[in-house]
């Protein structure tokens, strides 16, 4: 009796129990889902390394630049070695600084050139104030002044002495 209750539960399960093919149909789209979510994980695992390594290689590029660039400075600074650099020497005659005469007389004439202008113009100015102080003459005489210099003045100074000449006649 044992054996027949054993064997009715037997063919009773199997009765029950689904087909393994039947069981292999509905577990196949879970199996392919699972094996779809693990294919998308293991692709974005490898994406993210692969932007990892982009990183460690844009990185170590910077690196590279940077080493260069001090490189580069450090070679900068040893060619001067601390001292600034000396702008380029001016042009010299070919004879002796000691013997050349030239290039200072060519300083000397620039010298020159501005006292002779200071002087005419201080000339004009005292003339300019002379017409103004005497309300008798003419803006010629400042421009003759100007140009001219010390002939000019002397020339303004000679009429003026004459003029003053007649005036005081005219006043006796």
């Amino acid at each position: 009796m044992k054996n027949l209750i054993t064997g009715l539960i037997a063919i009773a399960m199997l009765a029950f129990s689904p087909l393994p093919a039947a069981k292999q149909e509905r577990d196949e789209p879970e199996h392919r889902y699972d094996e779809l979510q693990h294919r998308h994980e293991e692709l974005d695992l490898r994406e993210r390394e692969i932007d990892l390594e982009r990183q460690e290689l844009e990185l170590q590029f910077q690196r590279q630049l940077k080493q260069m660039e001090l490189a580069k400075r450090k070679s900068g600074l040893k060619k001067f070695s601390g001292k600034r650099p000396c702008p380029p020497p001016r042009k010299m005659c070919e004879c002796a600084p000691s013997r050349c005469r030239q290039c200072h007389c060519e300083e000397m004439c620039c010298i020159f050139l501005v006292f002779c202008l200071v002087v005419h113009i201080l000339l004009a100015i005292w003339v300019y104030g002379d017409i103004g102080e005497r309300k008798r003459g003419s803006g010629l005489w400042i421009v003759l002044a100007l140009i001219t210099g010390v002939l000019g003045t002397l020339l303004y100074v000679l009429v003026r002495i004459g003029d003053s000449g007649g005036v005081n006649r005219q006043k006796k």
